[in-house]
């Protein structure tokens, strides 16, 4: 395995022929700036990912980079942990977003587990909020 190497080092991103060029330009038709993620943003364009593995994230111009954000922390095994990914392949196939309550595996509340008051599942965290 090659030495880790910084991101000026690791610059085939920033070739006007890239291929984060071209995303970046067809992004930029759908999305201000051309980038949701804007706190991770590199001049002179964002940098596109491919794919993960483990602490690794390897971009769409073919570079490996470790990856010390771990997407702030929500990926705390890494990206694609075996274990993980089995988990949730195993889920999907039996489907994963219903217009109906789901399926729980504990009958009891999970206020009684978590020793809140009450808790509820939001996808945001603007309804968590409101009292």
């Amino acid at each position: 395995m090659s030495a880790v190497r910084t991101v000026t080092e690791t610059r085939a991103y920033a070739k006007p022929d890239s291929k984060s060029a071209q995303l970046w330009e067809r992004a930029q038709a759908v999305l201000p700036g051309g980038n949701s993620r804007t706190t991770v943003f590199m001049a002179p364009r964002p940098i596109y990912a491919a794919e993960g593995d483990g602490c690794w994230i390897t971009d769409v111009d073919g570079e490996r980079r470790l990856d010390l954000l771990n997407n702030y922390t929500s990926l705390i095994h890494g990206h694609a942990h075996p274990s993980i990914t089995e988990a949730a392949t195993r889920r999907l196939a039996r489907g994963a977003s219903f217009p109906l309550p789901p399926r729980r595996r504990s009958t009891s509340p999970p206020s009684s587990r978590s020793g809140w008051r009450a808790s509820t599942t939001c996808a945001s965290r603007t309804p968590a909020a409101k009292p």
